[in-house]
């Protein structure tokens, strides 16, 4: 099984979300879930995957580096940031 990959621009920040255009649809996207630093006009490649995969994809590791990333973005706790 293969992942289709796609490119998306960020066409604004909206507060937390960022706004990217991902086949003529706009789409809202927490910026904790994209790289740090993102502005607009920004593009990104993503790759979709079909649900079957996701759970075969995603890892103790990752899931691991995503918290350290979130504890250094947001210092003071979980009760700094919404989701």
């Amino acid at each position: 099984m293969g992942a289709d990959r796609a490119v998306v621009v960020v066409d604004r920040i909206e507060g937390p979300m960022a706004v990217v255009e991902f086949g003529g649809i706009c789409v809202n996207i927490p910026l904790l879930a994209l790289p740090p630093g993102l502005k607009e006009g920004d593009r990104l490649e993503v790759r979709v995957l079909p649900p079957q995969e996701i759970s075969q994809t995603a890892d103790s590791g990752e899931a691991a580096a995503v918290l350290e990333r979130l504890k250094k973005r947001f210092p003071q706790g979980p009760d700094s940031f919404d989701l």
